[in-house]
């Protein structure tokens, strides 16, 4: 059976109910997915809520559609990571937004570092959009959040004062393995990329004093866009358990 589409419906009230959309959502509904009165919708608040609804009414310039109650499922067992990442070139934290949300990344923080690009303008209501899409495209349950820019040493502090468990990826440990991995615990955890310079010699220093783990990811140079991804991927995805942290 087809499943229904998803629509980000950030107020989506506790009980049953009828939505009149216009504007972006009834064009996303209407003129993108081509529905029409009679399809079914799922409804996603991104804060783990969902409701099953259906279009009742499709005109040029809204969509009326009713709506069961919000129902709260069991989100899939995966960590909450956060990743740390430095501002990129042309549109590849675009890429990186897209695809870390598609694999369940909760967060994302964008810091200013030494070796990072520039003065990068940054895109906030580009990047919201993309986070919307591929979550509403991925059917998660929990929209993605974005931070920052903040400089390196801002956003190292914050962690520490939440009481997040952090990790880095070392370009310098390419092919050697990792270093020491701790056990489990529930804590979120704020995963580092460096830029494409690496991290400054301060960076790697402060990392290196309280992150709990520096992993090794492969032998290869890798663009810090893949590298981001490369590492959401080894601590989100099924592995076997002998496999270690953070299992």
């Amino acid at each position: 059976m087809k499943e229904a589409p998803v629509l980000l419906w950030p107020a989506l009230a506790p009980g049953a109910g009828a939505l009149r959309l216009e504007g972006a959502a009834q064009h996303y509904l209407c003129y993108v997915l081509r529905l029409r009165a009679g399809d079914a919708v799922e409804l996603r608040d991104g804060r783990g809520g969902l409701a099953a609804a259906r279009l009742e009414r499709v005109t040029r310039a809204a969509a009326e559609l009713v709506h069961g109650p919000r129902e709260t499922p069991l989100p899939p067992a995966q960590p909450e990571l956060h990743l740390a990442l430095p501002l990129l070139k042309g549109r590849r934290l675009d890429w990186v937004l897209e695809k870390g949300t598609e694999l369940g990344v909760a967060g994302f923080a964008l810091y200013l570092g030494r070796h990072g690009v520039v003065q990068r303008e940054t895109r906030p209501e580009r990047y919201a959009e993309i986070l919307r899409a591929a979550f509403m495209q991925s059917r998660r349950l929990l929209l993605p959040s974005l931070g920052g820019p903040q400089p390196f040493a801002d956003l190292l502090a914050d962690a520490r004062e939440r009481g997040w468990r952090q990790c880095w990826a070392d370009e310098r440990r390419a092919g050697q393995g990792d270093g020491p991995l701790p056990a489990a615990d529930a804590r979120p955890l704020l995963a580092w990329i460096g830029p494409e310079g690496g991290f400054a010699a301060e960076e790697r220093e402060a990392l290196g004093a309280v992150a709990e783990a520096a992993l090794d990811l492969g032998p290869w140079r890798l663009r810090a866009e893949t590298a981001a991804l490369a590492l959401a991927c080894r601590l989100l995805l099924p592995v076997p358990a002998q496999a270690g942290w953070p299992r």
